[in-house]
């Protein structure tokens, strides 16, 4: 039994909506969450940048002593996971987009893929993307940084969320949509937003996917292969940020609650 919590990272906020799916899968483990407040998003950066801030919060989390980390964003991950698990000598796991749970479901219609630009112009998701057998059935939306800067600013009104997809979205009107994918762990918070806009704009069932549970089901099983499962007890979740702690964690507790 290995005690040592799990260190879960974010540019921001994003990651929460993955943490609280890891509570809830793993609850007898502890958890430490960084978010890179000061450098969020990440959706707009150079890879380079990317890189370097991933690998430097991934350190953070290794000096606080955690067994294993989930990088719980996708840019992130599409742009550093490989650096990260070279670099550090303890378990690394990364979340990615999830469409290709999307495109097993689909039946007649196409899929989207919302993420941020970084995400969808990135090699490795872009490998993903073109290994399914009809790549051209999930169109990959590039979207506004807007949506990732709002809900680090806990901002929660639909309304601003639907017209900032309305931006992107708005060449798919009426089309017939299976699903949707998430491909960005903010976008877990504005779901009800998807969802108005997908009742109003698109035909089909509009199924919405998201990867954090895959994500957290291959570090569930790496821990058990290795012997470092905590087996009792309850989750206890310790919050650091690069940002201003104070401000940060009244939003942190207020994404955490819902």
């Amino acid at each position: 039994m290995d005690s040592r919590p799990i260190g879960i990272m974010d540019s921001g906020f994003g990651g929460v909506s993955t943490l609280k799916q890891a509570v809830k899968l793993l609850p007898t483990e502890n958890f430490v969450y960084f978010g890179d407040n000061a450098n969020a998003p990440y959706g707009n950066r150079s890879v380079r940048e990317i890189q370097n801030l991933t690998l430097a919060a991934a350190s953070h989390l290794e000096s606080a002593n955690v067994k294993a980390i989930l990088i719980a964003c996708n840019t992130a991950t599409a742009a550093a996971l490989h650096l990260v698990q070279e670099r550090l000598s303890i378990p690394v796991v990364g979340i990615r987009p999830a469409i290709i749970q999307a495109f097993k479901s689909h039946k007649t219609g196409i899929v989207l893929m919302l993420a941020t630009e970084a995400t969808t112009k990135l090699p490795s998701y872009q490998a993903l993307h073109e290994s399914l057998s009809q790549p051209n059935v999930v169109k990959d939306i590039g979207c506004p940084a807007d949506i990732v800067r709002n809900v680090e600013s806990g901002i929660r009104d639909d309304a601003i969320y639907i017209e900032i997809l309305d931006r992107v979205l708005k060449p798919y009107h009426n089309a017939v949509v299976d699903g949707i994918v998430l491909g960005c762990t903010h976008y877990p918070f504005i779901e009800t937003a998807v969802k108005k806009y997908a009742k109003e704009h698109f035909r089909g069932c509009c199924t919405i996917f998201e990867g954090g549970k895959a994500a957290i089901t291959e570090l569930s099983e790496i821990l058990k292969e290795r012997n470092l499962e905590n087996n009792s007890g309850m989750s206890q979740i310790k919050f650091i940020t690069s940002g201003d702690l104070e401000r940060e964690t009244i939003i942190y507790n207020r994404l955490l609650a819902e």
